[in-house]
């Protein structure tokens, strides 16, 4: 992400992005601020340095906390209108014809925190799976 934010805020303006919607790259100050862990790292042989990230001295700060704990995803989501939809499509084998289920969830509604969904494809007699849509 770090890489993506440091390209993007050298091509938006080239792009004719306005000031306000561009990219900024972050600092050390702003990854550390935000609570990040840093490490350096050495620089790989070709790896060019000079991005914010870099420490010069032949290396280059990486985060090193890895993924947000459930609490930090929470807190993250509560900020935000967030409503996932999830859509199933098959075909029935018989007539051709194109099925498809649909369902939305809202946060925090419908989000129910260290759980997981019914299994919807159970096997079928004869072999092959058979997917319960009324599970879903």
């Amino acid at each position: 992400l770090r890489r993506h934010v440091e390209y993007n805020a050298v091509q938006d303006p080239e792009n004719g992005v306005p000031e306000e919607l561009c990219h900024k790259a972050w600092s050390k100050e702003d990854m550390l601020s935000w609570g990040w862990q840093l490490v350096e790292e050495p620089l790989r042989p070709g790896a060019a340095s000079g991005a914010s990230g870099a420490s010069g001295a032949g290396g280059q700060c990486c985060v090193a906390s890895g993924e947000p704990t459930g609490e930090e995803i929470e807190a993250f989501l509560a900020e935000r209108y967030v409503e996932v939809v999830v859509l199933i499509e098959g075909i029935e084998p018989t007539t051709s014809s194109t099925l498809q289920a649909r369902h939305s969830y809202l946060f925090p509604a419908d989000v129910v925190w260290q759980r997981d969904f019914a299994e919807c494809a159970l096997p079928a007699k004869g072999g092959g799976l058979v997917v319960d849509l009324s599970r879903f």
